[in-house]
């Protein structure tokens, strides 16, 4: 909870009045209670303490004292409020108090809390005295300080008077601002802590507020409306300062008042700084009938310093000249300090020398300057910046006799940009494609590689949920051409940075863009990122939109949204599969169930060939430029659905049986893809729906031209007593002779021979490879209650399925022996099913009685982790296949399973294979990004020959005799693998 000091002393006064008010201690004793009320700590907001690491660190181009070129000074103020070593800045928004880094360490915000009850003069204050004044002269407000470890602040005192109406007077609060971190590399953690509330008695109202080294010791000064200036210890508001007593300040200024309440004397502007002499000053501004305007003085308590005589030209207040704000620096050639003055009507700023009494040197020619910085550039020349309501902030240069201004009035982020350092850019990421997206940043502070901080997104990457938007980041480039935080840094280095986004579990989506920083020059500095600076997939694309100047967050020079969006429109499924139709089984001759069967003839078996769906894939198209090509894509899974017969065209009535994925290859033309052909089996249950209509669904296709096939109308097998025995071993055994050894991914193919011989042993002739029969087997999982194998992967999306096809897909164990699958009859098994041993069976069923049925034969599957070992100039290869190195899907396209995140599987098309400069970062594994700013980002296709992939051009991948990391994608055994080489 926040402590309350009752000040009992004196207060030190510089004129007008001997003491506090009685009214003013009770003031601050009755609201000791207020300070309850405000949180003694605080959380950072939102992204706010992110960056509170990397804006510590030591950069020695950013002097640790280096001014800080503020806006309004009402409510603006600069100090080590954090107790860093070096001035951060303070800004009061409302009644919340905003704390932003030095602009050289990045700007960004670190802190809100909320300060002040209410903001609102005028409701809680009516007519003090110099109300004219207060209002003509934007006096009539809350005002902020800052000093170190702490900021000072001031509002309206919400307590009726004895009498009617509001008291007129303000209270000044002390927040203590506390940082602390766990470790150095951990983030910022910040708090504060209401210690100290004051009030100046009745008709006291703060003008304005100044902090400053007296002595050895941080002080508090304090211009009122009336009564003059008072000074306080800036640790605890006290009086009890040393060296001096208040007869010392009497001097200063009166209290006098002509015209009822017309304001003389009133306190307008402070500001500590040194004097010629390098000792302490005191400017003091007033509105004033009488000379001086301005009064440089001692505040140890010694004579003025100096005085500066201004004749306003009228006896009539609202036509006098008084200061608005102060700045002590250096500007003019011959390297003394002295004196800007920021008055409220004609010159504007003035420049006073600090050696004598006299007139101004320098002049320009804006008025009503509220804010006034002497900084030095990043060319090492002295500059006075000046904040002017309504015309921005103003940089001045000496010349001559003249303030000369650099172009027009300059907003907050220019001034920003002009100040040697580290500055922020502000960018937040949209989403605007339909699917998760994951965005990540890649930057270096290194010469030659951007001078750029990584640090835009809390963590490695930022996930963007379809449509959303992610919150404002801050991320700091380095515009200062000399120092060492960043290492050699020649004026003309490119300031540049790296976006890497891609679709949630889709890496080969994964697209690289560079961004460039273009400084200042006749116009607005921005971001871009230009044609042929963007690598990858192509299925995305990153835009940069800057937020307009109004809507910059204070302490950026530059914010921008980050747009992704898909590249081009999303594959469109154009032509729905032509299905054909089989009877597998002989019809029953019972025409009844047969009890505790395991393959009833009453419940017919059917297959279902599935041919010609077809795609619509913009980008697919070979012949299209590089940076236009798609590299690959992924399209629903064909969904295969039933129907009892009278509800044919009730869609509610088509019920999902399961998904079919094509183990064969596509074929392409143009953008068009046509899928391989495929098969599945079906059989209803006994127990279940008794589906007599069957048709498969192609993605988004329309469904007045899908097919649909009527399974009582197709024609069983004649029956017969011909006895026969079917038989199947593995072309490539497994672990036993029986079983055959797949990749679970229902595309990888294990190939069986395939052999239907006479008698009911099996022990007569065989059958040739071109006989009907073959046509009609089927097969069953013994090990699963004898369930018919379909072909079809569950609705659900589980791997829990299996296939035995007469297809020969993609991936069989084959490849090799193709001239003697041209000369038997081969099935091919495919399975999802991980890590399992399953028992299957062949069946005929054409007797009407009982099915002729195989021995048991197996299937093992696994998913044993797959590299891609060799580099782009001996070529990519996957080893470890039963064939020794893993066949590469050479034909493009090429299919493989795609599992989106949670969702069901997918038919993944490899369509353009490519390899483009790596996307892994120097925050992973060491990787490429960022490159040498004057390294080109990168791509080739590949090249297919020798059972290796190869770079078609792998020196585009060079650099300076180097070669750059790229990555790639191969397919193979129906996986998709990403090489990082």
């Amino acid at each position: 909870m926040g402590v309350v000091t009752v000040i009992s002393a004196p207060v030190l006064i510089l004129g007008g009045m001997g003491s506090a008010s009685a009214e003013g201690v009770e003031g601050a004793e009755e609201r000791a209670g207020v300070a309850a009320d405000v949180s003694p700590g605080g959380a950072a907001p939102a992204g706010a303490g992110a960056q509170g690491d990397v804006s510590q660190e030591a950069e020695s181009n950013v002097p640790p004292n280096s001014e800080i070129p503020v806006g309004d000074s009402r409510m603006e103020a600069s100090a080590d409020i954090l107790k860093r070593g070096y001035p951060q800045r303070a800004v009061l928004s409302g009644t919340n108090v905003q704390i932003y880094d030095h602009p050289g360490r990045g700007g960004q915000l670190l802190y809100t809390f909320k300060a002040l009850d209410h903001a609102d003069w005028k409701r809680h204050i009516s007519t003090p005295h110099g109300s004219e004044i207060l209002d003509g002269g934007g006096l009539w407000s809350s005002r902020i300080a800052a000093s170190e470890g702490a900021v000072f602040v001031t509002q309206p005192i919400n307590k009726p008077a004895n009498t009617a109406g509001y008291t007129h007077q303000s209270e000044i609060r002390r927040y203590k601002i506390t940082e602390e971190k766990a470790d150095p590399k951990s983030e910022s953690s910040f708090s504060h802590e209401r210690t100290n509330v004051f009030t100046h008695g009745r008709h006291h109202v703060v003008t304005a507020m100044a902090v400053g080294k007296v002595g050895g010791e941080e002080v508090l000064a304090v211009g009122l409306n009336k009564g003059g200036v008072r000074i306080h210890r800036a640790s605890n508001l006290g009086t009890d300062l040393k060296g001096g007593t208040e007869a010392k300040y009497e001097a200063l200024v009166g209290l006098k008042e002509l015209h009822g309440l017309d304001p003389v004397n009133m306190v307008t502007a402070l500001r500590f700084g040194p004097s010629h002499d390098g000792k302490p000053a005191l400017a003091v501004g007033l509105a004033t009938e009488e000379d001086p305007v301005i009064r440089v003085i001692d505040p140890t308590g010694g004579p003025d310093i100096r005085h500066y005589v201004w004749h306003p030209g009228a006896v009539d207040w609202r036509y006098w000249t008084y200061p608005l704000s102060f700045a002590f620096g250096k500007i003019t050639k011959d390297g003394k300090n002295v004196l800007a003055a920021g008055m409220s009507r004609d010159d504007g700023t003035r420049l006073y020398h600090l050696e004598s009494d006299g007139h101004y040197l320098l002049s320009s020619g804006n008025a009503g300057p509220r804010g006034l910085t002497f900084f030095t550039d990043r060319d090492g020349n002295p500059k006075l910046s000046a904040f002017i309501p309504g015309g921005g902030t103003q940089i001045y240069q000496a010349d001559g006799s003249l303030l000369k201004p650099l172009g027009p009035g300059m907003d907050d982020g220019e001034i920003r940009d002009a100040v040697p350092g580290w500055h922020t850019v502000g960018l937040q990421a949209e989403n605007a494609t339909g699917r998760e997206i994951e965005l990540g940043m890649s930057a270096s502070k290194e010469s030659g590689r951007g001078c750029w901080r990584n640090g835009a997104f809390p963590s490695e990457t930022e996930t963007l949920e379809p449509g959303k938007a992610g919150a404002l980041h801050g991320t700091s480039f380095l515009s200062d051409p000399g120092g060492t935080g960043c290492q050699g840094v020649a004026t003309g280095d490119e300031r540049s940075f790296y976006l890497t986004a891609k679709v949630g579990g889709e890496d080969w989506t994964r697209q690289i863009a560079k961004v460039t920083y273009t400084a200042r020059g006749n116009g607005k500095p921005e971001l871009k990122i230009e044609e042929g600076d963007s690598v990858g997939g192509n299925t995305l694309t990153a835009a940069l939109e800057p937020v307009s100047d109004s809507k910059v967050q204070p302490g950026h020079i530059l914010d921008y949204k980050i747009r992704i969006t898909e590249k081009g429109d999303s594959p469109t499924a154009t032509t729905a599969p032509t299905l054909i139709g089989h009877r597998l089984t002989a019809p029953s001759k019972t025409g009844a169930p047969i009890k505790d069967a395991t393959d009833d003839p009453y419940y017919p078996v059917y297959r279902v060939d599935v041919k010609g769906a077809q795609w619509n894939v913009p980008g697919a198209d070979q012949k299209l430029p590089a940076g236009e090509r798609l590299t690959a894509t992924s399209v629903p899974a064909m969904r295969v659905q039933g129907n009892t017969g009278d509800t044919l065209d009730d869609e509610e009535k088509w019920d999902d049986l399961g998904l079919l994925m094509p183990a064969t290859s596509p074929t392409r033309n143009g953008n068009d893809i046509t899928l391989g052909d495929s098969e599945f089996y079906w059989q209803n249950s006994p127990d279940g729906r008794q589906y007599t209509h069957l048709r498969v669904i192609n993605g988004n296709e329309d469904n007045e031209k899908i097919t649909v096939i009527d399974l009582e109308s197709l024609t069983p097998p004649e029956i017969e007593d011909y006895p026969i025995k079917p038989s199947a071993e593995p072309i490539n055994p497994g672990n036993s002779v029986h079983n055959t050894r797949v990749r679970a991914n229902g595309l990888d193919q294990g190939a069986f021979r395939l052999v239907i011989a006479e008698g009911d042993k099996g022990t007569g002739n065989t059958l040739p490879p071109d006989n009907w029969r073959y046509d009609k087997i089927y097969y069953r999982d013994t090990s699963r209650g004898y369930k018919l194998l379909t072909g079809l992967i569950p609705v659900d999306g589980s791997s829990q399925h299996a296939s035995l096809s007469s297809i020969r897909g993609a991936y069989s164990d084959d490849a090799l022996d193709i001239m003697s699958a041209n000369s038997e009859k081969r099935h091919y098994l495919s399975t999802g099913t991980e890590g399992i041993s399953t028992t299957l069976q062949a069946y005929v069923s054409l007797r009407g009685i009982s099915s002729n049925a195989s021995g048991p034969f197996g299937v093992e599957s696994h998913r044993t982790p797959q590299s891609v070992e060799g580099s782009g100039a001996e070529g990519l290869s996957v080893p470890g296949c039963v064939e020794g190195n893993c066949q590469l899907a050479s034909r493009s396209p090429s299919v493989f399973r795609h599992q989106p995140k949670g969702g069901q599987p997918e038919i993944g098309l490899l369509i353009n294979p490519r390899a483009f400069t790596s996307g892994s970062t120097v925050r992973t594994d060491g990787g490429t990004l960022p490159l040498p700013s004057d390294a080109p980002l990168a791509s080739a296709d590949l090249d297919f020959h020798n059972g290796r992939a190869h770079l078609s051009d792998h020196n585009s991948f060079t650099y300076k005799g180097d070669y750059l990391r790229f990555d790639t994608h191969l397919v193979t055994h129906g996986e998709l693998l990403e090489a990082r080489k």
